[in-house]
Parts: C-alpha cells; sequence; structure tokens
C-alpha cells in the first residue's frame, strides 16, 4: 500500500478558521501579506471568500488528519493558486501536498480551461517546488516570481 492512498481535499468550512490563521501567520515571511492576521481579520476573510464565485479553498487531509491547504481562484480568464500552506510540517516531502496541488489544477482545468498561474516570493523556497510541479517562471518583479502551470503535464 502506498503511503500517499489516503488523500482528501474538502473545501474549507466556517471551523477551519483557526488552523487557516495560524498556518498562515506561521509562515507569513513567505507571503505578500506578511503581518500578523487577527481572528477578526480570518473572519472577515472568510466570510467575503465565501460569497465569492469560482474562489475555492481546499483543506488537504491524509488518514483524517488535517496537514495543509491550497487555494484557487478565477481572475479575469485565469486562475490563480494562492495560499498553498503545509500546515504540519512532518507531512512535508512525501508527496502529499503535490498530489493535492495536481487535484486542484484538475478540477480548475475542468471547471473553465484557462491558464493557471501565481505569484510567489522570491525567497519562497517553494518556488522550486512549484517547479517540480510543472510551473514555469514566465516574468518577475522585484521580489516575486510570476509562474504559469504547463497543462500539458497532466495529461501524460
Amino acid at each position: 500500500n502506498s503511503p500517499l492512498k489516503d488523500l482528501c481535499l474538502k473545501t474549507a468550512q466556517w471551523p477551519d478558521q483557526d488552523d487557516l490563521m495560524n498556518w498562515k501567520n506561521s509562515q507569513r515571511q513567505f507571503f505578500f501579506h506578511t503581518a500578523q492576521i487577527t481572528p477578526e481579520q480570518q473572519q472577515n476573510w472568510f466570510k467575503g471568500y465565501l460569497e465569492r464565485k469560482n474562489d475555492y479553498m481546499f483543506m488537504v487531509f491524509t488518514e483524517n488528519i488535517k496537514i495543509g491547504c491550497l487555494a484557487v481562484r478565477l481572475l479575469d480568464e485565469e486562475w490563480d493558486i494562492y495560499n498553498v500552506i503545509l500546515g504540519k510540517s512532518e507531512y512535508g516531502k512525501k508527496g502529499y501536498m503535490s498530489r493535492a496541488l495536481r487535484q486542484v489544477l484538475r478540477f480548475a482545468y475542468q471547471t473553465h480551461p484557462f491558464p493557471i498561474r501565481l505569484k510567489v516570493l522570491k525567497k519562497n523556497p517553494a518556488v522550486s517546488w512549484y517547479q517540480k510541479n510543472d510551473f514555469r517562471i514566465i516574468s518577475e518583479g522585484d521580489d516575486y516570481h510570476y509562474m504559469e502551470h504547463n497543462r500539458a503535464s497532466l495529461i501524460s
């Protein structure tokens, strides 16, 4: 049996607030928004998220343990990957988040077949992880890379 057999993605629900806030706060140096997020700010963000069409925050589970999250939203005929966070570091480097990302990519392409892109800070160690997961740098700003997924990689 593969240790990665049991992987489940569920859309974020109100009880996920603490995990989302704590995970983002603990890794905030890797995000564009670096200020500490308060419970009130988290709840306000989540209320807005629930009202937005084509914005999906997924919680990643294995064996009923919540290990991380990742989100995708449709912005002007392109998908934007955001808030990719491994919340439980002991599950890192085992392929869980890569498998979860591939599921989200397939979901996005099947929902609307638009390009999938993301912005990531150059100092974020996830840059190389995105590259391993078939994203390539298409442009850059002073402190970030703008990356696009190679859709053909999901077909092979």
